[in-house]
């Protein structure tokens, strides 16, 4: 007890200043969570209108699609934790280069999985238990998610290293937009309006990649022209470094790990 009153007390501004920071830096992440769950709720709504089968088709596409993203979540956690470090550290260029070589890794292993998925969309939705009303409504819209997948993998990567570095506004604002974006399309695009055509299920997944294709290029933008980042980012050493890239793997592999058999317990029950 006498060495914990030893302890030297953390002064009153530097407490205030730390909360300032922190609440700073949570507040935009907290809105950026609500509106992507709102939006969430609003897309089901709008599917519904077609029917319960649609409803029940977009639903057996959540899990292998979470499934095929569970590689790309454990990449961005890992991202954001060296990111963070680097900075800390004040290595700028090596923060640089952990985003891209991330950016890199990500690119590759979407093409193979993007590319899988459209290919064995059949039996893979088969897989998930589909009734013959829901079957073909579920492999259109899950081909047309994860072919366009690539875009909502940049997107993911780059608001990763903006998160590790402090910065969560840009992230909240590229995904609240998307999610606006995606609502609009929906409406256009699923009953048809304004002239629009009506295409049903493949409305609302061609919505939801045109909104994917916004969010990457805002946050590409950001990148590109350093706005509103902690750091200079260059996009001219678009390469994978070895050791990042067995720093990347050491955190994320088990984190990939451990979404892929939550998601595929999920399949299976």
């Amino acid at each position: 007890m006498e060495d914990a009153n030893r302890l030297p007390r953390q002064p009153a501004a530097n407490t205030r200043e730390l909360l300032k920071n922190t609440l700073g830096m949570a507040w935009p992440a907290v809105l950026e969570s609500f509106f992507i769950a709102l939006a969430g709720m609003i897309d089901v709504k709008m599917v519904s209108n077609l029917g319960s089968y649609a409803v029940a088709a977009v639903g057996l596409t959540t899990q292998p699609k979470f499934l095929g993203l569970a590689f790309f979540i454990a990449t961005n956690v890992a991202l954001s934790a060296l990111v963070a470090r680097r900075l800390g550290e004040k290595r700028r260029e090596d923060a640089n280069q952990v985003m891209l070589t991330a950016l890199v890794l990500s690119i590759l292993v979407c093409a193979v999985i993007s590319t899988l998925c459209v290919t064995l969309a059949d039996p893979i939705i088969d897989l998930c238990g589909s009734q013959p009303d829901t079957h073909a409504a579920a492999v259109t819209y899950f081909r047309i998610i994860m072919g366009g997948i690539l875009f909502s993998v940049v997107s993911m990567t780059i608001n990763a290293a903006l998160r590790g570095s402090g910065n969560t506004r840009i992230a909240m604002t590229t995904n609240v937009t998307s999610s606006v974006l995606n609502i609009c399309g929906n409406y256009l695009l699923i009953e048809g309006h304004f002239g629009f055509p009506a295409l049903g299920i493949a409305g609302a997944a061609i919505a939801t990649v045109v909104s994917q294709v916004a969010s990457a290029l805002l946050t590409l933008r950001c990148v590109i022209g350093s706005e509103g980042m902690p750091w200079h980012v260059s996009l001219d050493k678009m390469r994978m470094e070895p050791g990042i890239l067995g720093a990347i793997c050491t955190i994320g592999i088990p984190a990939a790990a451990q979404s892929a058999m939550y998601n595929l317990s999920n399949m299976v029950i």
